[in-house]
C-alpha cells in the first residue's frame, strides 16, 4: 500500500545533484507514521502519544538517483510480526517509471514514551497480518553482513582499533522527534558529514592518479543501521569510523556513534559505497596501485 507521494527539493540534493541519504530516510520514517496509522496505532510523531515504534534497525539499498524536481512515493507491506514489534518493507519509487529508487527493511519496536517495550496491540497484529509481503531481491541484502541486533561498538573499542575521529558535536531539538529521541535520519546524517575526513584522501589520489579534477564523489549502496540507545538534546556525541573493506568498485565502512562522555554506543553502522564520477554519473574502479596503497588504511576487527 502507497504509504508516502510527493517529490525531490533541489535542497534536498548533495555534491552529487542527487537526493541525500538523510532525506531517503526521513521519507522512510514519515511513510512508517502513516502505516502506524493504518494499523491503529498512535502516530510516531504525536508529542502525547502513550505507546508508539521505534525504529530498531534500518537495512537500506540504494538503486537508482532521484534528482530534483522528480516524483517519488513510497509503498510499504509487513515482511513479519516478531515479538513486541514488526519489520517492515518500504520501497521508494520513480512515480512515472516505476524504477525503484530505494529499499527499506525497517525494524520497529512498540514502546511506552519511556521506552519500555510492550507487545503490539492485537488489533494491530491482526491488521499487519492482512499486509503481509514478501522480500524482494531487490531488498535483500547483498554487501553487508546479517548479525544479530547487537554491536562490539564503544569508546574504549574505538580508541584501541584506532578508528578515525570523523564528527564531533551536539544533538540539537531540532534533531529530535516529539518524544526527545534524536530521529534516525540524523544518524546517517552525521555519518555522511563526516564521510570527506575518511574518503577525501582517496578521493584526491584517485583524481590525481587518473586526471579527474574535481569529477570523483561518492555514492552510497547499502546501509545497516543499528539504532542503539536514544540520544536526548545536548548530548555530546563523537562519531568514529574507520575503512573496512576494498572490494573492487566498492568499500565497505564501519561507522559507531558514540556518547562522547561516556563512550556508550549510541548506534552503528556499516556501509558500502562506490567512488562516482560526477560527469559520467558512473561508478568508478580505483586504480591497482592505489588500491594496494589504500589496503594498508583497512582496520581489521571492526564489526557493527
Amino acid at each position: 500500500m502507497e504509504v508516502w507521494r510527493g517529490g525531490v527539493s533541489a535542497w534536498e540534493c548533495d555534491e552529487m545533484g542527487h537526493l541525500n541519504v538523510r532525506f531517503h530516510v526521513s521519507r522512510a520514517l514519515e511513510g512508517l507514521g502513516v502505516l502506524a496509522e493504518l494499523l491503529g496505532l498512535e502516530p510516531i510523531f504525536a508529542p502525547n502519544a502513550a505507546a508508539t515504534l521505534a525504529v530498531r534497525e534500518h537495512h537500506i539499498r540504494f538503486l537508482r538517483e532521484a534528482r530534483a524536481g522528480e516524483a517519488l512515493h513510497m509503498t510499504a507491506g509487513i515482511l513479519s510480526l516478531e515479538e513486541g514489534g514488526l519489520q517492515v518493507l518500504q520501497i521508494l519509487r520513480h512515480s512515472f517509471s516505476g524504477e525503484i529508487c530505494s529499499c527499506f527493511v525497517t525494524r520497529a519496536a512498540y514502546v511506552a514514551r519511556d521506552g519500555r517495550a510492550l507487545c503490539l496491540p492485537q488489533a494491530a497484529s491482526a491488521r499487519a497480518g492482512r499486509m503481509r509481503v514478501s522480500l524482494p531481491l531487490e531488498a535483500a541484502p547483498r554487501g553487508v553482513t546479517g548479525a544479530a541486533l547487537a554491536s562490539a561498538a564503544g569508546g574504549d573499542r574505538a580508541d584501541a582499533l584506532g578508528m578515525a575521529v570523523t564528527g564531533q558535536g551536539l544533538v540539537g531539538w531540532t534533531d529530535c522527534d516529539a518524544l526527545g529521541r534524536m530521529r534516525p535520519e540524523m544518524v546517517i546524517a552525521r555519518i555522511n558529514l563526516g564521510l570527506p575526513h575518511l574518503l577525501r584522501p582517496i578521493r584526491d589520489a584517485m583524481e590525481a592518479r587518473m586526471s579527474f579534477p574535481g569529477r570523483i564523489g561518492g555514492a552510497a549502496l547499502e546501509y545497516r543501521i543499528l539504532y542503539l540507545s536514544p540520544a536526548a538534546a545536548g548530548t555530546p556525541v563523537q562519531l568514529r569510523s574507520g575503512l573496512a573493506a576494498l572490494q573492487g568498485k566498492a568499500m565497505r565502512l564501519i561507522h559507531w556513534l558514540l556518547d562522547a562522555r561516556t563512550g556508550e554506543a549510541l548506534a552503528s553502522a556499516e556501509h558500502v559505497s562506490v567512488n562516482f564520477d560526477l560527469k559520467t554519473r558512473k561508478s568508478l574502479d580505483m586504480p591497482s596501485d592505489l588500491q594496494a596503497q589504500f589496503q594498508a588504511h583497512i582496520i581489521s576487527g571492526m564489526s557493527l
